[in-house]
């Protein structure tokens, strides 16, 4: 269990949730009004590996 520590407080916090739960918060998240559309970004080949 992870633990923070800021001045007289400190948080325990389970280290991972039920991915069921991650999966109904990130589906209850509001959809995006718009999506950027990004450039591809061209990764040149490593000579050599």
């Amino acid at each position: 269990m992870p633990t923070t520590r800021m001045g007289e407080v400190i948080t325990l916090a389970p280290a991972r949730r039920a991915m069921a739960a991650m999966v109904a918060a990130l589906n209850a998240m509001p959809v995006p009004g718009e999506i950027e559309v990004r450039e591809p970004i061209e990764i040149p080949d490593r000579d050599g590996r």
